[in-house]
């Protein structure tokens, strides 16, 4: 078997842009934490930019997980 990778350690997570009418889900399982607010605020917290202050989310301590690394 080889490493695991980085996006395997992350939940699953479906990712929505309220504003645009557009969903993404990253990762997979049943227990997918949902996180969705304005594209803008999505895409800073997915880029590592934003703490996710705007957002809304499923996760149990109200503030969205860490983005998954993407580099």
């Amino acid at each position: 078997a080889g490493w695991p990778s980085a996006a395997s350690a992350q939940p699953p997570l479906v990712v929505s842009a309220d504003d645009r009418g557009r969903s993404w889900t990253l990762g997979e399982g049943v227990d997918a934490v949902e996180v969705s607010g304005p594209a803008a605020e999505v895409l800073l917290w997915l880029s590592g930019r934003g703490d996710g202050r705007g957002l809304s989310t499923t996760d149990p301590s109200g503030r969205p997980p860490t983005p998954p690394a993407w580099l």
